[in-house]
């Protein structure tokens, strides 16, 4: 009688239970996708794992000769011009800030709007070893308003031992 009421065993018996029904649970909700899992017309277009892909070994996931990347920008409408923002200068953070919260929004709804402030987008784009360069925005040329972004920071990564 004690034996039965041993906690640890007790716990252990319900937690191996209550895994099993997990595991269960699991194998019969993933037997079927979802519908917005099953078809995703622009990530089933691009190099990434998709939702029924195994994934055997790590590696690049497309290889890219560094000689056959563009060196010239795309050509852009005439009314609109590339340039280098200097996320520094306080009127260009300001227009930065501005295109990010008044035209990103985080749902379908648009009730959950991006609206991280100056300080913040500062940090997370100008960590260290970062480049001008990355941070690339066009402009309509004849009054230089900020109308797209386009940005990257450096990042060293280590994925399991390579």
């Amino acid at each position: 009688m004690g034996e039965d009421l041993d906690p640890s065993k007790l716990l252990a018996t319900l937690t191996n239970d209550k895994l099993k029904l997990l595991q269960n649970e699991a194998q019969k909700k993933s037997s079927k996708l979802p519908k917005e899992m099953e078809d995703h017309k622009f990530w089933d277009t691009q190099p990434v794992v998709k939702n029924n892909e195994l994934v055997k070994e790590d590696g690049q996931i497309e290889e890219v000769d560094i000689r056959k990347i563009r060196k010239d920008p795309y050509q852009l409408p005439s009314q609109f011009e590339w340039f280098l923002l200097d996320l520094n200068d306080e009127l260009e953070m300001k227009n930065l800030y501005e295109l990010l919260s008044l035209n990103y929004v985080e749902d379908d709804d648009a009730m959950f709007r991006f609206n991280y402030t100056s300080e913040f987008l500062k940090w997370a784009l100008l960590p260290p070893g970062w480049k001008k360069e990355w941070h690339l925005g066009v402009r309509v040329k004849e009054n230089k308003k900020l109308v797209a972004f386009i940005s990257g920071i450096p990042a060293h990564m280590r994925i399991r031992d390579q």
